[in-house]
């Protein structure tokens, strides 16, 4: 499955499940087996962001609720700031276990 998570966007091309909220979010990662990849958008207008989300999915994978090693992650956050924290975040995740 690949996952678009953005409250507004819909991705130009691909095939993706669109998630608008946090708490689809989480659902879908828990009740979802294979992830391909997911693209996150880092400003959702509620009160977490993005990062949050990463931080939490991170955290999934070394609580060893959820293997992530295998995932591509994209940031298509128009906001620059967000991205390159996300980018960040996400490098030192894999480079952290070893990828």
């Amino acid at each position: 499955m690949n996952i678009y998570l953005d409250d507004i966007r819909t991705p130009k091309q691909g095939t993706w499940e669109i998630v608008r909220t946090p708490d689809e979010f989480r659902q879908l990662i828990q009740n979802t087996e294979v992830i391909h990849s997911i693209s996150f958008d880092h400003d959702l207008g509620e009160c977490e962001s993005g990062y949050d989300l990463m931080k939490w999915l991170v955290d999934q994978h070394l609580d060893g609720h959820k293997d992530l090693s295998e995932v591509d992650v994209y940031v298509h956050s128009a906001n620059p700031i967000g991205a390159k924290n996300m980018r960040m975040l996400w490098h030192n995740f894999k480079k952290m276990i070893g990828d």
